[in-house]
C-alpha cells in the first residue's frame, strides 16, 4: 500500500532531512499524519 503526502514547497532542506531521520527512529511518528490523510481522502 502506497501514499503520497503533499510537502509545502517552504519547507526547507534540512527540516525535511530532520523529519525522514526521525521517522526512520521512531515509524510511530508517522501514525497520526497516516490517519489523518486516510480520513481525509475516504470522504
Amino acid at each position: 500500500m502506497s501514499y503520497d503526502f503533499e510537502i509545502s514547497a517552504e519547507t526547507d532542506t534540512e527540516t525535511l532531512r530532520r523529519w525522514v531521520e526521525n521517522s526512520w527512529e521512531d515509524p510511530t511518528l508517522l501514525k497520526p499524519l497516516i490517519r489523518e490523510y486516510r480520513k481525509d481522502s475516504s470522504s
